[in-house]
């Protein structure tokens, strides 16, 4: 009976699922046992091309050559941890492997993580998909007994794969115009520029705020106190506004009833990052 290849993101779920599984520690790249061996990412371990990477005029920042919209950007390992993907590498293809096991993070990011590695390293073997949010022993045991084809997330992949081209294109494309067009080091982004946007907006509105002073209407009898209510609680903004307000109840008796709404402040806008 041959052995699954699990690739977890971290090494520290590796080790836990070791232990759940029986695989004890081979070395300091992963774990075996009869039915498994474990090994781990430390997240990704491949990224999409640069343009460079794709062709040579693509080096220089300049005006001429954008936008830059290759057909097929593909994939490269990172230098940093290109010695663990050839841990990986080595291990699928031992003879007594006969399938694989995604045990990346359960979504889209932890998809593009473990499928990049596979379709990296051509795995044509059987690839089997782990799907758990809890790290607990009855969870990862339920989890492995229940196992999907990968394929059946092929969805997941393919938007982790169109986030990360939208990145690519929108991001490196208006960076360098603007720093070509500029000339200062300026960068732009899918998510980074319309976040920024509205953080640009918080701080003007806040910039100009202006306070100013009203008047409410408030009634003491006894150890009771009540508030006026309004739908604008700020109209009186003269205190003799306030006092004409009045006018058509004096002597007259009033009627209370009790109200369970919450009284709030109303505060200044404030800027959150």
């Amino acid at each position: 009976m041959g052995k699954k290849l699990i690739v977890t993101e971290k090494p520290s779920v590796a080790k836990d699922y070791a232990k759940i599984l029986g695989a004890k520690a081979k070395g300091k790249d992963f774990f075996e046992s009869e039915r498994y061996l474990i090994t781990w990412a430390y997240g990704h371990l491949l990224t999409l091309k640069l343009p460079e990477d794709l062709k040579p005029e693509w080096k220089t920042w300049q005006m001429e050559t954008l936008p830059m919209i290759p057909k097929e950007i593909g994939i490269k390992p990172l230098p940093k941890t290109h010695r663990q993907l050839k841990v990986i590498g080595n291990l699928a293809k031992r003879k007594d492997v006969d399938g694989a096991i995604i045990a990346t993070d359960a979504g889209r990011e932890g998809e593009a993580v473990g499928r990049y590695i596979f379709e990296w390293l051509r795995f044509a073997k059987p690839l089997e998909r782990l799907w758990i949010s809890s790290q607990t022993e009855k969870a990862v045991k339920a989890g492995f007994a229940q196992l999907k084809p990968a394929k059946n997330y092929e969805n997941l992949y393919q938007s982790a794969v169109a986030r990360g081209k939208a990145d690519w294109l929108v991001g490196l494309n208006v960076t360098r115009a603007l720093t070509v067009k500029y000339e200062d080091s300026l960068s732009a982004g899918r998510v980074q520029t319309p976040t920024l946007n509205l953080v640009a907006q918080a701080q003007e509105k806040m910039e100009k705020f202006i306070p100013t002073t009203y008047y409410s209407v408030a009634l003491v009898y006894g150890n009771a106190k009540g508030r006026l209510q309004s739908k604008n609680p700020q109209r009186f903004k003269e205190r003799q506004e306030q006092k004409t307000s009045l006018l058509p109840y004096k002597g007259k008796s009033v009627k209370s009833r009790k109200s369970n709404k919450r009284r709030r402040a109303k505060m200044r806008p404030c800027l959150m990052i």
